[in-house]
C-alpha cells in the first residue's frame, strides 16, 4: 500500500527521512526540509545518503548535506522532492484528500507498482520487462481488474476492493 507524508513546519534529520522514504509527499507551503546534522559536525544519516542523490542528483544533494541551508516548500516541489504543495489553511485537507484518492484505489495493483519501481533502480531492462509480465498477469487476475473492467463499461466509477 502507498505511504504518505505530510510535511508541515520543519523536516530535519531523521525526520526528513522518514518524510523521503514515503511513496508520496504533501508539503504546506510554509514548511521547510533541513538537513541540520552538518551544522553541529555530524552526517546525514537514517538513510538521507541513500535518498538525497537519487532524489536531487548529486550535486544537489552534496549541496544541501553540507550547505545546512533550508530548502523551501517551491524548491521541493521543483526538485522532485514532494509532490504537491498547499496553502497552511489547505494543508490538512489536500492530505486527506490524497490519502482518500489512494485508499480507493486498486491497492494491490499499488502495491505491485511500488515493488517494481524500486526493483527498477537496481535490475536490467530485461529483468524489469520479465516482472512486468508476471506482474501484469497478477493484476490482470484480480478482481480489482475484473471491477476496473465492469466499471468502465458500465461508465461508472470502480469499487475497488483491494483484491
Amino acid at each position: 500500500k502507498p505511504s504518505i507524508a505530510g510535511i508541515n513546519g520543519v523536516a530535519a534529520g531523521a525526520g526528513l527521512s522518514r518524510a523521503l522514504a514515503a511513496d508520496a509527499r504533501e508539503m504546506s507551503a510554509s514548511a521547510k526540509l533541513v538537513e541540520a546534522f552538518i551544522g553541529i559536525a555530524l552526517i546525514p544519516d537514517s538513510g538521507a545518503t541513500w535518498f538525497y542523490p537519487r532524489m536531487m542528483g548529486y550535486a544537489k544533494a552534496f549541496e544541501f548535506a553540507t550547505l545546512n541551508a533550508p530548502i523551501t516548500a517551491e524548491q521541493a516541489l521543483e526538485m522532485g522532492l514532494v509532490n504537491s504543495v498547499a496553502h497552511p489553511k489547505a494543508f490538512v485537507s489536500a492530505l486527506q484528500s490524497l490519502a482518500s484518492q489512494y485508499a480507493q484505489g486498486p491497492t494491490q495493483s499499488y502495491g505491485f507498482v511500488k515493488m517494481l519501481l524500486q526493483k527498477g533502480l537496481t535490475h536490467s531492462l530485461d529483468e524489469m520487462l520479465e516482472l512486468e509480465a508476471e506482474y501484469q498477469q497478477r493484476a490482470g487476475d484480480s478482481a480489482d481488474y475484473r471491477e476496473g473492467v465492469q466499471a468502465f463499461l458500465e461508465k461508472r466509477r470502480p469499487n475497488f476492493s483491494g483484491r
